[in-house]
């Protein structure tokens, strides 16, 4: 599920090799009251699209290590969060191939950052309008996953994937907490309503059997992580 950072500053990622137009970027955002993020490169950028869970990417599409749509693609795999491209390949098979990759919206370089910043709000109000919709709708969705309260079915990218009753209780109760870290006692605790007792070997098996059936990679996952030392969390574009 995706949703609007409810405390504190929305966070917006800035994906931009050239020094001087992340500047000029993170200044303006910073002035309209966003936290900005900075990346350099592809590589730094994918480290913080997972750690730091934006609200919105603004992602230049020629880097040194990578191809933004390239990113954009792999990060619209797993994810909602809107990715708006700003580039200065201008060529309309370009703007098309970075919409159909997932981008939100395009802007061309040399741009005015008052655009810009209207557009960064324009599509943060469209991600917050589909999130109540959803949400309103007893439906939560996060990436390719789709978890119906009311029915109790789960879908990966469309498929109905059957759950166990407490493997659908562990799931729920990670998703309406996204980027929360709960200790395998508090999740032990919530599902299955007991004081905990061995429970951290209950909930790896019950994790791990998530795992198989909703990450795109089980041995990497992307939705359900773990925190060393400290539990699980269901990673979401909610600010941590």
């Amino acid at each position: 599920m995706t949703m609007m950072n409810p405390i504190g500053k929305q966070k917006i990622l800035i994906v931009e090799d050239d020094p001087g137009i992340r500047e000029i970027v993170r200044l303006y955002l910073e002035s309209n009251g966003y936290e900005a993020i900075e990346a350099a490169d592809g590589e730094t950028a994918n480290r913080l699209f997972q750690d730091r869970t934006p609200d919105l990417v603004i992602l230049d599409i020629l880097l040194p290590d990578t191809n933004g749509i390239d990113l954009c693609m792999e990060w619209n795999r797993f994810s909602d969060v809107p990715i708006l491209f700003l580039s200065s390949r201008q060529e309309d098979g370009e703007i098309i191939a970075g919409l159909k990759a997932g981008g939100v919206d395009y802007v061309t370089k040399p741009f005015n950052p008052s655009v810009l910043i209207a557009r960064v709000e324009a599509n943060l109000r469209r991600s917050a309008a589909r999130q109540g919709a959803a949400a309103d709708s007893g439906i939560i969705r996060h990436g390719d996953l789709e978890l119906d309260l009311n029915t109790r079915e789960l879908r990966v990218n469309g498929q109905a994937v059957p759950l166990y009753a407490k493997e659908w209780k562990l799931l729920r109760y990670l998703l309406q907490h996204p980027n929360h870290v709960f200790s395998a006692d508090e999740l032990y605790e919530q599902v299955w309503g007991e004081h905990s007792i061995g429970s951290e070997a209950t909930i790896m098996v019950h994790i791990s059997n998530l795992r198989k059936k909703i990450e795109p990679d089980s041995r990497t996952p992307r939705y359900i992580v773990t925190v060393k030392g400290l539990g699980y969390k269901f990673h979401s574009k909610i600010g941590k």
